[in-house]
């Protein structure tokens, strides 16, 4: 301990602990909106597609959305999609057949992602929290990235599968913190679907930003 000698001063263990709660708290969060996105949002047995660095050319015709602290664009083809009861601070739904795009946000007791863990522990936490769910018999992290955006904040991207009783599907997820607040977007496609979908998604992930 800085503050103390050994062992910890009481203040100092509490730090401790609080912190570790705070890393619990947010595991729940992060698993509970992915859950969210794809039980309710998702509901359609969805597949989660996947983001690689690399940025494909625009679609030719885009919309743009802008939530509560975030702004992203989806195709044109994809129309907005309603829940009729509302489970986080902002949520927001747009499909298109079974390809789906969504964002959730939910209120987190840290400030920076980093606090939380890297790439690699969220992106295992996210695949451990799949496997609990009902009917997942397997699910593979495939790819975990940390980008610093133009508007300074880090992104995790995250890419997985899972095998299940109603389908494999392919995920992404861009996930990011700021004030005190947990972003979550997510892209969905059927794993035959994913490469016709696959620059779509990249775009869309790309073009997520917090404001």
């Amino acid at each position: 301990c800085t503050h103390c000698a050994s062992p910890p001063c009481h203040l100092h263990a509490r730090n401790m602990m609080t912190t570790k709660y705070s890393k619990f708290v947010v595991l729940l969060l992060l698993a509970r909106c992915l859950q969210a996105l794809k039980t309710s949002i998702f509901s359609r047995r969805n597949v989660f597609s996947s983001a690689s660095l690399l940025i494909m050319p625009q679609v030719a015709s885009a919309e743009e959305y802008t939530g509560t602290g975030y702004t992203f664009s989806y195709p044109s083809e994809f129309a907005l999609a309603s829940k009729p009861v509302k489970t986080h601070l902002d949520e927001v739904l747009v499909k298109q057949g079974k390809r789906q795009i969504g964002v959730v946000v939910d209120r987190v007791k840290l400030n920076r992602l980093e606090d939380f863990g890297d790439p690699n522990f969220v992106g295992e936490r996210v695949v451990k929290s799949e496997l609990g769910r009902d009917g997942v018999t397997d699910a593979q992290l495939l790819s975990a990235d940390k980008i610093v955006k133009k508007d300074g904040v880090t992104y995790y991207y995250l890419e997985y599968t899972n095998a299940s009783s109603r389908g494999d599907n392919h995920f992404l997820a861009s996930v990011a913190v700021r004030n005190g607040l947990l972003y979550i977007l997510t892209t969905s496609a059927r794993i035959d679907d994913f490469s016709n979908a696959e620059s779509i998604f990249r775009n869309t992930l790309s073009s997520f930003y917090l404001t």
